[in-house]
């Protein structure tokens, strides 16, 4: 059973992760450098393998805090294709929403970064004496799985499309006039409606061709803004005594969190203690998540400490208001402290308005 000192203990080290996190997700508040939390002695006591009762922490990161801060796309590209043998040429305005898919993951974190959207395409074709103008709205969607990895960061994998057409308006038109005129017409709109399958299959294919390649280099951006923040998050960590990548934090992930599972006791492993393998998700249930919540410390004691770890706690709260007061009313968070049965959990929601002060309660 942990005691108060160890408790003091977690709550510094949770305190520096969740306010690392609330610095780098804020566009107002500037991050600062963490103290130093000198590490406790090591013991000589032999080491046993971790198990899932030794996550006594979880960190629920919502996926919020990942969205993109600019989730609209909007991009015009140029047309140049070949079309049941004829050239078509035109423009291209495709309009949508980037956003982030969580996929359950027991042993990391597991992600997809979708694109979905609509692709409008207005070209002409000239043919012998016809020219064939096209209005075509096409729906697309591009899925780009996303994994993470401490060592090197998130990195995509590869990306499926797809594209279907839901709109054709087409006019056709005639060089000549007068009776060549109406048989020229004739003929074109013939034509079209003999290879109406064909011009839809290639229109869809170019089309998915086409926003694949331009959705990979806003995928592309993302990655490197990600990567951008994790990297000054990590060296922030790196700093700490207790830290240790490769051994005391595990992360994953559900349909719309990202969960740490911190060892309650990690400040006190051996040197020598590896990294244990894929733990079962949740290794334990976890209490339900605050409506609107960003993010969650969920911490397990036993009743007799309960109440002194909530008292600890509040002085948390404090810190994190501090911490964020100078933010405009728009990004201002909310910040409770929520007592249940074997659980005490600080959990900070975003809010346009003042959190009123929450009463402890037991649950």
């Amino acid at each position: 059973m942990p005691s108060l000192p160890s408790n003091r203990l977690v709550i510094r080290v949770s305190l520096i992760c969740l306010i690392s996190i609330v610095s780098l997700t804020s566009t107002s508040a500037q991050p600062t450098a963490p103290p130093i939390i000198p590490a406790s002695p090591s013991v000589t006591e032999p080491v046993r393998p971790p198990t899932p009762s030794d996550f006594g922490i979880v960190i629920r990161l919502s996926e919020t805090l990942l969205q993109p801060k600019e989730p609209s796309v909007s991009r015009t590209t140029p047309v140049r294709e070949m079309v049941a043998g004829a050239c078509s040429v035109g423009t291209a305005d495709t309009n949508g929403q980037l956003t982030v898919d969580f996929k359950p993951k027991s042993d990391g974190i597991a992600m997809n970064l979708i694109f979905q959207g609509t692709s409008v395409s207005q070209t002409v074709v000239r043919q012998s004496s016809a020219r064939i103008s096209s209005t075509t709205s096409t729906q697309v969607m591009v899925s780009t799985p996303i994994d993470f990895d401490p060592a090197s960061g998130f990195r995509s994998g590869q990306a499926l499309s797809d594209a279907k057409v839901v709109n054709v308006c087409r006019n056709v038109a005639a060089e000549k006039r007068g009776l060549r005129g109406l048989i020229v017409r004739r003929a074109a709109k013939k034509q079209l409606a003999e290879k109406q399958h064909e011009i839809r299959h290639a229109c869809e294919q170019s089309t998915r061709k086409q926003v694949a390649t331009d959705t990979k280099s806003e995928v592309d951006k993302q990655l490197e803004r990600w990567n951008q923040q994790w990297a000054t998050l990590r060296q922030m960590l790196g700093g700490q005594a207790w830290y240790r990548e490769d051994s005391n934090t595990f992360l994953a992930s559900d349909e719309n969190h990202v969960h740490v599972f911190i060892r309650a006791a990690a400040d006190d492993m051996d040197e020598t203690t590896a990294a244990g393998p894929p733990i079962p998700f949740p290794p334990k249930q976890l209490p339900a998540a605050e409506r609107g919540s960003l993010v969650e410390i969920i911490f397990y004691e036993d009743k007799q400490t309960k109440q002194e770890l909530a008292a600890l706690l509040s002085l948390v709260e404090a810190m994190i208001r501090q911490q964020t007061a100078d933010l405009p009313i728009s990004d201002r968070l909310s910040i409770d402290t929520i007592v249940g049965k074997n659980w005490v959990k600080l959990s900070v929601t975003k809010d346009a308005s003042p959190a009123p002060v929450r009463q402890l309660t037991s649950n």
